[in-house]
């Protein structure tokens, strides 16, 4: 039987005081809110927050990128790569998500039960977030069933299979590592004059590599509304030149940064790609991606200044050059000036 979790806290509001950090409104008395504990300048408090506000913004199903977390529930480490459910705190004002806390899908069903019987809230476990962006269908199923507090019958918790390491994948001509990554991207109809947002799973086509003026060349595999499956063909070239962002990938983050995860974390950045976005497709979080790709951008502009440095310094020698010939030319100058004044 999984453990009950003791947080977050579902309980009545004694008055009328506590605002929702999501929204910021205020929690009417002795109406249900969940308490999520947090730190504040040291000390342990709880935050109040709405339960619709909950469901919505603070839950969602992903992949544990490392083996070092453990369940919140019952305190069992939680494998790389298994499914769990992440309960956060997002401000709806700034944006920031801090107070994240994993737990094992089967430990959190009894939770997520009370939750869903609340008036207002109308996430499912099977429309959570984060759920569409599992590998395979076996994955989410297993999720849905361990949410709803559904007997799994002594089934384990799948594991996501390994990814190709950063340098292979890059090797194969996948410079910018979207080979098995799951996007939401806007697709032109031109026939029809306007565009759809579709989603699919991109693959590395035979002969793509990144040597075309186009960049690398994939497949788009999408789902018919008719059952099967569609491949078109795309490019870098024509992904920046739309919306799109990453939902999910294979890849999760090794212990270092390579040379090629850098350069394609730049690339993706400057083409206006949010910094979630490339940290989901390089199995890295978006503050990782934002700080390599800046510590990258401030390495490259001081190599390009100590390049500029360095050929000035040639040019410098000049100057050193005519000060060393400077006294013999004023010695010659007062030589003459000497006979000139006999």
């Amino acid at each position: 039987m999984p453990k009950r979790c003791e947080d977050p806290l579902l309980v009545e509001a004694p008055s009328s005081r506590s605002k929702c950090v999501c929204c910021g409104g205020a929690i009417v008395l002795g109406s249900t809110r969940v308490g999520v504990s947090a730190r504040h300048n040291g000390l342990s408090v709880t935050r109040w927050v709405h339960p619709p506000c909950f469901s919505r913004f603070c839950m969602r199903v992903d992949y544990a990128p490392t083996d070092r977390a453990h369940c919140q529930g019952d305190g069992s480490p939680i494998r790389k790569g298994e499914p769990r459910l992440v309960v956060f705190l997002e401000s709806a004002v700034s944006g920031k998500t801090k107070h994240q806390r994993a737990y094992k899908p089967p430990n959190a069903a009894p939770f997520l039960r009370d939750l869903l019987e609340l008036p207002g809230v109308d996430v499912r476990p099977d429309i959570i977030a984060g759920l569409d962006a599992l590998d395979t269908p076996e994955h989410r199923a297993w999720v849905v069933a361990a949410l709803s507090g559904l007997p799994l019958g002594g089934a384990p918790a799948p594991v996501r299979a390994a990814p190709p390491p950063p340098a292979v994948a890059a090797a194969s001509g996948d410079t910018l590592f979207f080979d098995g990554c799951k996007i939401r991207v806007m697709w032109p109809q031109r026939r029809k004059g306007r565009a759809r947002l579709r989603t699919g799973v991109l693959s590395l086509r035979s002969g793509g590599d990144g040597g075309g003026v186009r960049g690398p060349k994939y497949w788009l595999h999408t789902e018919r509304e008719r059952g099967g499956v569609r491949e078109r063909r795309t490019t870098w070239g024509g992904l920046r030149e739309r919306w799109y962002e990453v939902l999910s990938s294979p890849r999760e983050a090794p212990h270092r940064w390579s040379a090629a995860e850098v350069a394609a974390a730049r690339e993706r950045l400057a083409s206006g790609e949010s910094a979630e976005s490339v940290g989901r497709g390089l199995g890295r979080s978006a503050l990782a991606v934002e700080g390599k790709a800046r510590a990258a951008g401030k390495k490259a502009k001081r190599e390009e200044l100590e390049e500029v440095g360095g050929e000035g310094g040639g040019g410098s020698a000049g100057p050193s050059q005519s000060q060393q010939v400077g006294p013999a030319l004023a010695a010659d100058s007062d030589s003459e000036s000497c006979e000139v004044i006999d």
